[in-house]
């Protein structure tokens, strides 16, 4: 970036007098005597002002319009030196002249007032003169010249100018031109006092002479100099003067807040739920008025709240149906189970699927479509690899935070990662990670054939050392400044950090800050742990020295992995093959290389999490069975009658062969509910492997239990066979299984209507394996009770049944849990005050739940999702603590149909952002009034533009060049041609449509350069697409074809703020789509309804975190439709018993609302693993409620307290044995996986449903079955039922 260049000259006195005139010659002490290349300086004149000519005014309306009137008294600049200020001016003119005018023309105030102004003495005053051979047309001559002077400046001056220029934006770049202007400071650390400073100081590369100024609020200085105090404009106001060019306006919000009003700045709705009831929190005093409201209906319903309701049953059915499997078992036994195998064959079919955003986004939804638009229309987003060094304080290895005095004599503290031997590690690092091998198609291949190239040279590495171009050698190169001040690598480092943009000609050891691949490294990017812990944003002025960690980021080129093409299929296997071999080598690095005395790494691929996940589920599998172990060894000792303590007894009534063909019957129900889905083509999750079992296993076995142990505690009648035995069991039994298993299967089958993948796969796949489970044990399962019981009955042994044991006499067995509930816990929980201490109690715990459901976080935390050891979590760890900025948000302008001509004035008007002809409101303003409040919009920075940045392009003469030619087709000149090679287009004002349509691409494909730092290719070569429009070329000549492009898609990209939580997430996806709302409003506002577009955020996390912005209303659209279904199902298999089917459902909700709580109060979030667990925790409810209700419902008694303790006592115990005490032995073991989901989401939450289930169940339900179930004149129909 050019920089001007000040002439000046001194006089020894303070009138109102000149202190130079003219340029004299070559400064003799740089050695550089060469007119022509030489910085020159200015001619000591100490004279009165000399009269002006007319070019000399004609020049001084152009650069310098406010001094027109003062020269009419004389000037003390010459017309070189004038033409040499507007030469200098040309760069800051195409910056910011026509985006804010006022800005600009404070700025030349300042140099036009020091270079010619009549009355320069006043506040000028000459510090250093040199002799030396003048230059034409002082050649020959030895000449005074001035080498330094003293600038006296009032502070008003200095300040207003900089207040009316530093918001000033400056597109390419996402920042204001201060990034430029101010040199090393960059526009965070840059200051009034320091702007001027640097622009003039010799060390900027490109003044000849040293200018300092001395500031002061005063008038006049001790030695009477005028401290220089000119009107300074408000950016908000028009310059009161014009150059001739135009008559201009005064700036706009975007860089000027002056001119912002209320209207600019955005309102944002909070994004919080707030529920507000007389003044204190809404649910809270829903739930106490619930309590009050329940309890007051409670006591009510002691003076004789009634049902009366129609039983009926199927009994009838179910006892010939025991029957006929009982008589013919080994043929239901083979059909039974050919069938299920016969379905299970599907399984070779079946498609897994592990990618995160197929599991949890569905294809319909908003993000996964624009997700889509982006890659398929730009291109996928890059596949970041990232290495984050943290320093360890070590001072043996003077790896220690350190203090350093920097050129202005400023102490600076340096962290330990500042070290030389710390940096040059990382280099070595990064050295070697350039020089990875990896084999693809037989060809050895490195980074250099995967990396992301934006200027088509380089890999895109962002790392401290793009700072020194990678090179070693420079960071130990110091210079010595003028004044003996001493420069080094930290210097250069604040510089850089300052303006990672600085050329080498404004950097005192002549190193660039850019990186050699040719763009700016934000420090931002690169450096971690400067961020003060507490602070939840960027701060607002980063100490960037005080970092503990080094961030190295790898861009790899991304490929669509559903697309075709076979570029983008080897593409995409070549960047996943270099990152295996990346993940490999950082792996040994760290354990074998790595300095661990003084150095901790964490590292990540694009590939990394998806292999993690793979690996979670598989490491854990031997948990996983373990827990089905010890469950079945459970089942199959808690199915035994052990009367006696004999071998010979055990033997016979152990119940090993038994337990084991039931828990092979569940496994081939879901081994044939995969086959079936497999067949039909619907992928299956991981979470199916993981839960359906689990689930499937905690209704079967309640029914194993529920029909083994009610065969046990009857006495088959006189005249009755074996096979009526059964069936009468079967008779009994089987409803009630039919109830649970019918209900929960619809529960899960409506499921399925829900838009997340993984849900519905789970959904399809468990209500199919609940049917095929029960098929399963009312055929083959009641046939292997009938061959179990006959053996038994036989005296043969278990597992042994060859063999034959001493007879025994059969009768009546009861279990210990049967006496210990017929003795003691029923009687005990029917006594009157402990039934209304129940009630009361429950129903407190569900309005205390009630109020704490609200508490529950939603979203899933990204360090949840991996394994305890794998490498992966350490690098979410690191990112918490080390991250410091946040991920881009693209603004994507979709144009389809081209319904907008991008070529249009009036259109680029809407988009644009600092041009003076924008209009007051567009897109690219919008985005910068959002930027101005990130803790509220999380939105960082305003949006680089291609528009703002085409048109000063354009209006470039060093930028829109076209080669000297005689053809009449004009071809673009590239940024790196010689300009002998080239001529300006000569656009000097507002391009029309077809010079837009010729001019667009050539912009796209010009690469930033100093001389021309407008080329879009790097900012906007991916972000613009075009396409070839074929049109006669009218401008140059007809017959021949210019080509044209339009715009069709094109983005503005921008940065969120810093986001570490899962709430982070979701609402910075929420305030971008927001605000591409409005934008859309804005771009479409006066166009007729058929050029509309649309206007979408994308970010590459929103297809994983929509999810959550939906997640209550998912959750409670998916509880709701299982409670229905749920009521529906049992309201129909319970005879029309609406006051059962009503009882069913309440004790669910309360189950359900406890759960939420337990949520809460165990840190368990929720999010799509969580909601299947609560469908789930549905149906496990259902086993927990269905079976002791339908037995109230049909069992005889006095009273309702009799009946309830009469179902408490059969269908208590078995349901004890059955869910509770089964799941919770194999639950225990989930504590110990090595899976955090396994540890918060499946053993957390299972025992929750477990526990609460069971107190509801056991607890509650029989109680409020006490109170509430179904009348007593109920229990005519159920004896007939019975008989």
């Amino acid at each position: 970036m050019r920089v001007l260049v000040f002439l000046c000259l001194f006089v020894g006195k303070i009138a109102g007098d000149c202190i130079w005139y003219d340029t004299c010659g070559c400064n003799p002490e740089t050695g550089n005597s060469n007119p022509a290349t030489c910085k020159k300086l200015n001619c000591k004149y100490d004279g009165p002002p000399k009269p002006a000519s007319n070019q000399q005014k004609e020049l001084i309306k152009q650069v310098c319009p406010h001094l027109a009137k003062d020269v009419e008294e004389g000037i003390c600049c010459s017309v070189d030196q004038l033409n040499l200020l507007k030469e200098n001016f040309y760069t800051p003119a195409t910056l910011f002249k026509s985006q804010c005018p006022t800005c600009y023309f404070n700025f030349v105030k300042n140099f036009c007032d020091l270079t010619c102004s009549p009355r320069q003495s006043e506040f000028l005053e000459s510090t250093k003169e040199v002799v030396g051979p003048g230059s034409p047309p002082y050649e020959n001559q030895n000449v005074t010249m001035l080498a330094e002077v003293l600038y006296y400046v009032h502070t008003d001056f200095n300040q207003k100018t900089y207040d009316s220029c530093k918001n000033v934006q400056y597109p390419l770049l996402s920042d204001t031109i201060m990034k430029l202007l101010c040199g090393p400071y960059g526009s965070a650390a840059c200051t009034p006092e320091r702007w001027w400073n640097y622009l003039g100081s010799l060390g900027n590369g490109y003044s000849p002479f040293q200018i300092t100024y001395e500031y002061n609020n005063q008038s006049l200085s001790a030695n009477g100099h005028v401290y220089h105090n000119p009107e300074v404009t408000k950016c908000s106001d028009p310059p009161p003067f014009s150059d001739g060019d135009q008559m201009y306006s005064g700036c706009k919000c975007t860089d000027c807040l002056d001119a912002c009003s209320t209207v600019d700045m955005p309102e944002l709705v909070s994004t919080e739920w707030e529920f507000i009831v007389m003044g204190a929190n809404g649910v809270t005093v829903i739930a106490g008025s619930l309590f009050a409201g329940l309890t007051v209906l409670f006591i009510m319903g002691q003076m004789g709240f009634v049902g009366d309701y129609l039983l009926s049953s199927v009994t009838s059915f179910f006892t010939w149906w025991g029957s006929l499997v009982a008589k013919y078992p080994k043929a239901f036994i083979f059909v039974s189970t050919t069938i299920a195998i016969g379905l299970s064959i599907g399984i070779i079919n079946l498609e897994v699927t592990t990618d995160p955003i197929e599991l949890w986004a569905s294809p319909l939804s908003r993000s996964r479509i624009e997700k889509n638009f982006f890659d398929k229309e730009f291109r996928p987003f890059y596949r970041p690899t990232q290495v984050i060094m943290k320093a360890i304080e070590n001072p043996y290895h003077n790896i220690t935070w350190f203090n350093y005095s920097d050129v202005q004599d400023n102490l600076q503290v340096f962290g330990p990662v500042f070290n030389k031997k710390f940096m040059l590690d990382v280099l070595n690092l990064q050295e070697n990670i350039k020089k990875l091998q990896f084999s693809y198609e037989g060809k050895n291949m490195t980074l250099q054939d995967v990396c992301n190239k934006p200027l088509g040279v380089g890999c895109n590495i962002q790392n401290i050392w793009a700072y020194w171009q990678d090179d070693a050698k420079l960071l130990d190169k110091e210079t010595v400044l003028y004044d003996n001040t001493k420069v080094t690598y930290l210097d250069h480092l604040m510089s850089c950090f300052n303006n990672p943009s600085l050329t080498w000609q404004s950097d005192p050891s002549d190193i660039p800050c850019m990186a050699g691949w040719g763009a700016p490294v934000n420090p931002y990017f690169i450096l971690g742990g400067f961020i003060p812990n507490g602070n939840t944003g960027f701060p607002k002025d980063p100490e960037y020295t005080k970092s503990t960690a080094i961030v190295m980021s790898i861009i790899i080129d991304n490929f669509d992995p559903k697309s075709k093409d076979e570029t983008d299929v080897k593409g995409l296997e070549k960047a996943m093959a270099w990152e295996k071999v990346f993940i490999e080598f950082m792996k040994d690095w760290e354990q074998n290389e790595m300095p661990s005395e003084y150095m901790e790494i964490a590292f990540n691929t694009e590939r990394s999490v998806q292999d993690e996940l793979s690996r979670e589920t598989y490491g854990d599998l031997a948990t996983i069975a373990i827990s089905y172990i010890l469950m079945f060894l459970y089942i199959t000792i808690a199915l035994g009658q052990y009367n006696t303590f004999s071998f010979n007894g055990f033997m016979i009534e152990s119940k090993i062969t038994l337990g084991l063909f039931g828990v092979m019957i569940v496994l081939l129900s879901v081994s044939a509910s995969i086959g079936i889905f497999g067949m039909a083509g619907v992928p299956a999750t991981l979470i199916i492997f993981e839960i359906i079992p689990f689930l499937v296993l905690a209704v079967g076995v309640d029914n194993i239990f529920i029909l083994v142990q009610t065969y046990q505690r009857s006495e088959r009648q006189k005249c009755e066979t074996h096979a009526e035995h059964i069936g009468r069991i079967v008779g009994e039994v089987a409803p009630s299984m039919l109830l649970s298993s019918a209900s929960e299967s619809t529960c899960f089958f409506l499921g399925a209507l829900s838009d997340m993948p993984a849900v519905r796969a789970f959904a399809l796949y468990a209500g199919m394996a609940l049917l095929i489970d029960f098929f399963m044990q009312i055929t083959c399962f009641v046939a292997i009770i009938s061959l179990d019981m006959q053996r038994q009955e036989n005296s043969k042994y278990d597992i042994f049944c060859c063999l034959q044991g001493k007879k025994k006499e059969k009768g009546i067995s009861e279990s210990v849990s049967y006496k210990f509930f017929k003795a003691i816990y029923a009687p005990f929980l029917m006594n009157k005050w402990v039934r209304n201490i129940t009630i009361i109690s429950f129903l407190g715990l569900f309005c205390f739940s009630l109020a704490s459901v609200p508490n529950i976080e939603v979203g899933l935390d990204q360090e949840v999702s991996m394994p305890e050891d794998s490498y992966v979590l350490k690098y979410f760890l690191f990112l918490k603590d080390y991250l410091s900025v946040g991920p881009p948000v693209y603004f994507v302008v979709n144009n389809t149909n081209a319904a907008l001509d991008f070529s249009e004035m009036e259109v680029q008007n809407k988009l644009c952002m600092g041009h003076p002809r924008c209009d007051s409101i567009t897109t690219g303003s919008l985005t910068s009034s959002w930027s101005k409040i990130p803790e509220d919009s999380y939105l960082a920075t305003s949006a680089m533009n291609w528009v703002d940045t085409y048109l000063n392009w354009i209006n470039d003469d060093a930028c829109c060049r076209i080669k000297k030619s005689n053809s009449t087709i004009k071809e673009p000149c590239p940024t790196e041609e010689p300009a002998s090679n080239c001529e300006p287009c000569g656009i000097k004002d507002d391009p029309t449509s077809e010079q837009f349509q010729y001019t667009i691409k050539w912009f796209l494909d010009a690469n930033p350069l100093e001389t021309c730092p407008h080329g879009g290719h790097a900012a906007f070569g991916d972000g613009v697409q075009v396409r070839s429009i074929s049109s006669k070329n009218s401008k140059f000549d007809p017959d021949k074809l210019q080509p044209k492009y339009q715009v069709v898609h094109s983005n503005l990209m921008s940065f969120h703020s810093i986001l570490k939580t899962s709430k982070d997430y979701y609402t910075a996806l929420m305030r971008a789509r927001e605000l591409a709302n409005e934008m859309t409003d804005r771009i479409n506002e006066n166009e007729p309804e058929e050029n509309h577009v649309n206007i979408f955020p994308y970010s590459v996390f929103y297809v994983y975190y929509e999810q959550y912005l939906t997640m209550w209303e998912d959750t409670i659209r998916s509880l709701l439709i299982s409670l229905v279904s749920i009521f529906v199902v049992t309201f129909i298999l319970l005879g029309f018993d609406l006051i059962s089917s009503i009882i069913i459902m309440v004790i669910i909700i309360f189950i359900l609302v406890n759960i939420l709580a337990v949520m809460s109060w165990w840190s368990i979030t929720l999010n799509a693993v969580s909601l299947v667990n609560l469908v789930m925790a549905v149906g496990i409810s259902v086993e927990f409620c269905s079976h002791i209700t339908r037995s109230f419902a049909m069992e005889a008694g006095p009273d309702k307290v009799a009946r309830a303790k009469a179902a408490l006592t059969k269908m208590g115990s078995s349901v004890l044995s059955g869910i509770t005490l089964t799941k919770f032995s194999g639950i225990l073991v989930l504590a110990f996986a090595k899976s955090q989901i396994f540890t918060i989401f499946y053993f957390r939450m299972y025992l929750a449903i477990v526990l609460v289930g069971a107190a509801h169940g056991l607890i509650f339900l029989p109680v409020v079955l006490s109170f509430f179930g179904p009348d007593a004149k109920h229990q005519d129909k159920s004896e007939k039922l019975r008989l």
